[in-house]
Formats: C-alpha cells, sequence, structure tokens
C-alpha cells in the first residue's frame, strides 16, 4: 500500500515569541517593525502584533513539507 500523502496551504500563521534582554527581563512595548520573519529566506509580511501580560517561553518548529518557517528576532 502506498503512503498517504496530505498537503495543505495556510494563510495565517500564528507564533508566541518572549523577548528578554541580557539580563533575563522580559522587553515591553515593541511593535511589528522590531521583528523579521521569514519564509525559504523571503521576508513576510507580518499583520498583526498582540501582546500578553503573561509571558511564556515556547520553542516551535513548523514545518510544511519542503517548506519552513524561521523566526528572526
Amino acid at each position: 500500500m502506498p503512503p498517504v500523502r496530505f498537503a495543505t496551504e495556510v494563510d495565517l500563521v500564528n507564533l508566541s515569541v518572549v523577548v528578554q534582554d541580557p539580563d533575563g527581563h522580559f522587553v515591553p512595548d515593541l511593535s511589528k517593525d522590531h521583528f523579521r520573519i521569514l519564509e525559504d529566506g523571503v521576508p513576510q509580511t507580518i499583520l498583526r502584533l498582540e501582546t500578553s501580560e503573561a509571558p511564556v517561553t515556547v520553542a516551535m518548529v513548523i514545518e510544511f513539507g519542503s517548506q519552513s518557517l524561521v523566526v528572526s528576532l
């Protein structure tokens, strides 16, 4: 039996990030202009940036077939 393949496309990807200074303190008041999102080396448009009161630590790898999403801070 051949392997089952599933392919999909997404228009919006949510990323959770925490930005800390060298002393480990949360960095407040960042705008979307402080971030750069690349997909296969191509800059992507950041549509929305939301902040929350409770910072979390997240490690995330997103892979869609042969494509991957890289977050550069």
